[in-house]
């Protein structure tokens, strides 16, 4: 200090200046570099760390579905940094996933944290990681010249992995190593040139200094935007640039990396976005799916596969008797089967084929009862083990399963009775013949008649004689046993089989049971309904090997019963082969028609007062090749109850406007022709057409033509039978009432119908002149008839006693022996004909 205070003050500052500047160079070159190399390692930790940060986002995509391609492509940006020494991927469960120089990462280290304190930096990509800093941590190796990032990986909030990364430090040490020695260098150069200059350069030395200083402590602060401002071209001036040039550097590599962020960020964006657009589509297809799924018509379900219910729409819940799928999974929550050994066979082909397409099933609903569904189902195996699914559509055909049957039911039973008809009856008769000569037993085959139907009809309808047949049916079915069998083969015929008899006279008893609970009244409303039936028996094998034969015979017994008064019992064993009976007589019609066996007769009509004839009754007759000529009691009601009385209505129409085209041909005048037409034929389908093509096709004259009636059909309240009654009017075809005070009605209620002829029933004018009930019931219907303006005709007058009571009550024509028998054309041409043309 006594040295300095002698020196100048030039001196003193010179040598203070000096010392500053040594001071100076020494703290530049002893503070700045480590400060450098700092700042250095400490920028790289922190790319390193947003490098992993932004690497460790890009594959967690890739991890979680472990894709190993699409991890490559991720970590490419990865490989091409130039700091890089190696990177592990590992899953969660810490195997590597993905590696680059593993071996170099498993000879580095050890590590240290390379800072006292964490350091804080926000998140390159928002939602990048958890909370408001970056979850990377780092540690330098202890020589300094390696640093390791270790950063989570994670997906949607979830961690799958860990990315661990290692960086080099070569490059920045190297970097700082030789701005160490330009410090070093500027330090020694500004120390030697202060030395000389000290004087006189001191305050253009120590200004540039100061301004270097400034900046140096700038970009310690972190204003890394901050350069030294100094023009001189000295080596201050030199240090100046070389730092801002080094700052230059620093802050393109930081560009660069943000430029390559936000690049990747934008990528990153768009396959975000493409991302969220999929998962919008896949929501749209899974609620459509869903939709159809609640909505379908179908029963649509998901099972395991014994059967529980998974996931089901209502309709399959509705099928089974639930009204949601909820409930019905909670309650019931299974698709069953009425059968298991079926239920099996369905799984058993499943798991052979896969599938099992349109399979008629019967399931079973809430309440244990039959539902027919057509099923569709296929086997879905399970991934990963996982128990397989079925997957099913189940459609309701229990309409047409009921439908089905009932088709088969109708095609075996009677459809008003609801009896076996004769298809079934037949096959049950076979299978009883089989069993009973296997057991060497007899079997009895009953042919039922009921010999009262026709009246029940004519008097009170065929609608109370179909309810009389319903009471019959019942009462044949609870009287007889557990396996015997009573059918329908006709109107008003039954047939009955007795299995596994002992002896003939089992059946007998049983027939004779039957006649006497028949012949008990049926209440009908407030009327007592009296029928009786007459049965024939024949047993098997005795009378017949087969059914047909079984019941042709019983049909053959059971006539000869009605031939001999009806209501009683007849057996085939005691009327023998020769008897002939309803069933025959329908094969023998059948060949008849197609033999052109049927005639007409003719039987004339004529005023009461000049005998003049004004018209005939066609007349039917069967000429048999063996028999002879038949009468029509005799076969008109087997045919009405074949069915064959309308084939033989229009073949007598025919006929009849054949002959009358053909007397015309001949010159004569043709009188008006009376066809009788019956119930059955009446109402059979297009009866209206029939008579337009027969007139359409002989060309007769319909005005020359008149339809016999029943009464009980003529008077019927149906609007169908009124509209055919007008039909025929319409076409000029006159409408008779047949058999007038035989049925249920009044001659005051007949004018309310399209009649034009009223016929007294023979009956009546038999007993004209000896009853007084007869005499009433004529002159009756007379006064009235001819009040209405009706032609009256009587039938049946035989003597001209009856025919003088008649024309006194004002008859006005006859028909009946006393004027001719039918006769054939021929006869009628000659004897009648010719007297009418003459008279004309």
């Amino acid at each position: 200090m006594k040295i300095l205070s002698r020196l100048a003050v030039g001196t003193k500052l010179a040598l203070v200046m000096t010392f500053i500047l040594a001071l100076v160079s020494l703290w530049i070159y002893l503070y700045f570099p480590p400060r450098l190399q700092r700042e250095a390692v400490k920028a790289l930790t922190q790319r390193a760390s947003a490098i992993a940060d932004l690497t460790a986002f890009s594959i967690a995509p890739a991890l979680q579905t472990r894709d190993r391609v699409a991890t490559a492509a991720a970590l490419t940006a990865l490989r091409r940094n130039p700091d890089l020494t190696f990177f592990m991927v590992q899953d969660v469960r810490g195997q590597i996933f993905a590696s680059f120089n593993e071996m170099v990462a498993e000879s580095a280290g050890p590590f240290r944290n390379p800072l006292q304190e964490p350091f804080a930096r926000r998140a390159v990509i928002t939602g990048m990681t958890m909370g408001n800093g970056s979850e990377t941590t780092g540690a330098l190796s202890e020589d300094g010249n390696s640093y390791e990032t270790t950063t989570p990986i994670r997906y949607r909030g979830k961690k799958i992995g860990t990315l661990i990364v290692g960086f080099s430090l070569d490059r920045v040490v190297r970097e700082t190593s030789r701005s160490r020695a330009t410090v070093a260098l500027v330090s020694l150069i500004v120390f030697a040139i202060g030395v000389v200059a000290v004087f006189a350069l001191s305050t253009l030395i120590t200004g540039p200094l100061r301004r270097i200083a400034e900046t140096a402590e700038r970009i310690a602060a972190g204003e890394m935007n901050s350069r030294a401002e100094v023009e001189s071209k000295d080596e201050v001036g030199q240090l100046a640039r070389t730092f801002n040039v080094m700052l230059d550097r620093l802050e393109d590599l930081n560009r660069t990396l943000e430029r390559r962020v936000d690049e990747r960020t934008q990528e990153l964006t768009g396959e975000v976005t493409e991302r969220r657009r999929a998962e919008e589509a896949l929501r749209g297809s899974e609620e459509r799916y869903r939709l159809l799924f609640q909505r379908n018509l179908a029963a649509v379900y998901i099972a395991s596969a014994d059967g529980k219910i998974i996931s089901c729409n209502d309709a399959c819940a509705r099928l089974f008797g639930f009204e949601f799928a909820e409930e019905f999974i909670e309650q019931w929550g299974a698709i069953e089967y009425m059968s298991d050994r079926y239920r099996e066979d369905v799984l058993r082909r499943l798991y052979l084929n896969g599938a099992v397409f349109n399979e008629e099933v019967e399931l079973r609903d809430r309440n244990n009862q039959p539902v027919w569904a057509l099923e569709n189902v296929r086997l879905v195996p399970g991934k990963d083990g996982a128990d397989a699914t079925l997957e099913g559509i189940l459609l309701d055909i229990n309409d047409r399963k009921r439908a089905e049957e009932e088709i088969a039911f109708r095609a075996y039973h009677d459809e008003l009775t609801g009896l076996p008809n004769r298809p079934l009856f037949i096959d049950r008769v076979a299978v009883a013949m089989a069993n009973a000569q296997r057991k060497k037993q007899r079997v009895a085959v009953m042919f039922l008649d009921l010999d009262d139907l026709k009246i029940v009809n004519d008097t009170l309808g065929h609608a109370a004689g179909d309810v009389l047949l319903k009471m019959v049916a019942a009462r044949l079915t609870n009287m007889l046993r557990q396996g015997d069998t009573v059918a329908r083969v006709g109107g008003d015929e039954f047939v009955v089989l007795l299995p596994e008899m002992k002896s003939e006279s089992d059946g007998l008893r049983a027939a004779e049971k039957i006649v006497r609970a028949l012949s008990k009244p049926f209440v009908l409303d407030s009327d007592e309904l009296h029928v009786t039936a007459s049965i024939g028996v024949a047993v098997g094998p005795r009378d017949g090997a087969t059914a047909d034969d079984l019941i042709r015979n019983a049909d053959g017994a059971m006539y000869r019963a009605k031939q001999s008064g009806g209501n009683r019992v007849e057996l085939y064993r005691r009327v023998g082969p020769a008897i002939l009976g309803r069933i025959a007589q329908e094969e023998e019609m059948r060949q008849a028609i197609d033999g052109d066996e049927f005639f007409l007769l003719f039987q004339p009509q004529v005023t009461i007062h000049r005998r003049e004839l004004v018209g005939v009754e066609a007349l039917v007759r069967w000429k048999h090749p063996e028999r002879g000529v038949i009468e029509p009691a005799s076969f008109i009601s087997a045919a009405e109850q074949t069915g064959l009385i309308t084939t033989l209505g229009e073949i007598v129409l025919r006929k009849a406007c054949e002959q009358g085209m053909e007397w015309q041909a001949h010159g004569y005048t043709v009188p008006r022709i009376a066809v009788n037409v019956s119930p059955r034929q009446l109402y059979q389908r297009n009866f209206v057409g029939m008579v337009e093509r027969i007139l359409a096709m002989t060309g007769f004259d319909p005005e020359r033509l008149e339809l016999e009636l029943t009464e009980s059909m003529a008077v019927q309240k149906s609007e169908r039978s009124r509209a055919i009654l007008r039909d025929l009017r319409g076409m000029g075809i006159a409408i008779g009432v047949d058999d007038f005070g035989t049925g249920h009605s009044s001659l005051t209620y007949i004018k309310q119908f399209p009649v034009d002829t009223v016929k007294i029933d023979r009956s009546f004018v038999v007993g004209v002149t000896r009853k007084r009930s007869d005499q009433s019931i004529v002159s009756a219907v007379l006064l009235v008839a001819n009040q209405l303006g009706l032609r009256t005709i009587a039938e049946g007058v035989e003597n001209d006693k009856q025919c003088e009571f008649l024309r006194d009550r004002g008859c006005r024509e006859i028909q009946g022996f006393l004027i001719s028998k039918p006769l054939d054309p021929a006869t009628l041409q000659r004897t009648f004909l010719r007297v009418a043309a003459e008279a004309v």
